[in-house]
This record gives structure tokens, C-alpha cells and sequence, in this order.
């Protein structure tokens, strides 16, 4: 029998459980229901429980006092080992790990093809080369529609 190597996946803004986003992104679903599952067997569909799924944010967008709950159960059922960065539509990390992810943080670097590649939910804006400006760190967008600090 064969290993399967352990591949690393990006994906966001899922949106569990956001009624309007079907209709903002044109998303190809009658309801919250019918999106929420449909994303649970695509993603399952490729994910294997070895790999690794960094979501860069606005995981969900449950509310009231099931809302937890309601997003545990959902990632609970999304093979792979599930690192989320928070977004501007996601609550606090403790509650980001009480949804069931293995890690939560607002960003980091790792290197991909021999580039450092920054990774975060928000836009960076300018030049992100160390080698190149010597910064060790940059300027976040406000949001992802261009605006900034």
C-alpha cells in the first residue's frame, strides 16, 4: 500500500451559515442548508484527514447561542488538519478553537516554491520583501474592498 503525501490546501470565506452571501457571490445554492453541505463534500471530497487546510478567514456566520455549536459541528466534519486566520466576519480566537479548529492566528509567513509568502485574510499592501526594502513586517488593508489604515 502506497503513502499518500500530506498536501497543504488554502482556502476562505466560507461563510457557513450566512443566508445573503448566496446572493452577494452568486453562490449556486438555494439555502444555507443545501450551501453548507455542498462545501462539507467538496472539501471532503479533495481533503484527506492527512493534509492540512489553512482557512484564511470568515469561517462562518452563525448567531445567537447555538452559533458555537452550530460551527462545531460543521468544522467537525472537514477532513484534515485545519488552521484558521482569522477575518474580519470571524469572532475571537478561543471561540475560532471552540469551533474545532487545531490552531487560530491572525497571520504568518512560510516559504512556498522558494518565495516567503505572507498569508493573512486582509489585503497587504506595498512591496512584502524583506530582501528587497528590509521590512520585517507591512501595512494591512482595512478590508478587502481596497481601503486602508
Amino acid at each position: 500500500m502506497s503513502k499518500r503525501r500530506k498536501n497543504i490546501y488554502f482556502t476562505s470565506d466560507t461563510h457557513f451559515g450566512h443566508h445573503n452571501v448566496i446572493k452577494f457571490d452568486n453562490r449556486p445554492f438555494q439555502g444555507v442548508y443545501q450551501m453548507d453541505k455542498g462545501i462539507i463534500k467538496r472539501w471532503n471530497s479533495v481533503v484527506r484527514e492527512q493534509d492540512i487546510v489553512y482557512h484564511l478567514g470568515d469561517v462562518g456566520f452563525y448567531k445567537g447561542d447555538t452559533a458555537v455549536d452550530k460551527m462545531h459541528d460543521i468544522v467537525s466534519q472537514l477532513n484534515g488538519t485545519k488552521i484558521v486566520l482569522r477575518g474580519n466576519h470571524d469572532k475571537g480566537y478561543q471561540t475560532l478553537l471552540q469551533y474545532g479548529f487545531d490552531s487560530a492566528m491572525h497571520n504568518f509567513t512560510m516559504e512556498i516554491a522558494n518565495e516567503m509568502v505572507t498569508v493573512s485574510h486582509y489585503p497587504l499592501i506595498g512591496v512584502w520583501r524583506e530582501d528587497v526594502t528590509g521590512m520585517n513586517n507591512a501595512v494591512e488593508g482595512d478590508n478587502w474592498h481596497g481601503e486602508t489604515k
